[in-house]
């Protein structure tokens, strides 16, 4: 079992002040992702998903569309697999670096 606490959609619904249409909209539209209960396939959010819709509808009452959100969110998502595979990189060379000076 789990650690991670998960919130259903009426919890987040609550919390966020928005409809569940409103998230379910927007899963439909590929903005915001749920995990599926196994058992009742049940929405079910993590507090990092559900800070993710907190962005997505802050961003939506900034008046962008969700077309121009999804772009937003992939442009950060190559950012941060840039910034990883830089630091990777940079890591590994240190690693190299400090192997080469112990002998």
């Amino acid at each position: 079992m789990s650690d991670i606490k998960h919130w259903d959609i009426h919890e987040v619904c609550e919390l966020l002040h928005i409809t569940s249409r409103t998230l379910r909209f927007y899963e439909d539209k590929g903005v915001i992702q749920s995990n599926r209960d196994a058992f009742s396939s049940r929405r079910r959010y993590t507090l990092e998903q559900i800070a993710h819709i907190r962005h997505v509808i802050t961003l939506r009452t900034l008046g962008l569309s969700l077309k121009a959100i999804q772009n937003l969110i992939q442009h950060e998502r190559d950012l941060r697999e840039q910034l990883y595979q830089g630091a990777l990189k940079c890591w590994r060379s240190s690693k190299k670096n400090i192997a080469k000076s112990e002998f």
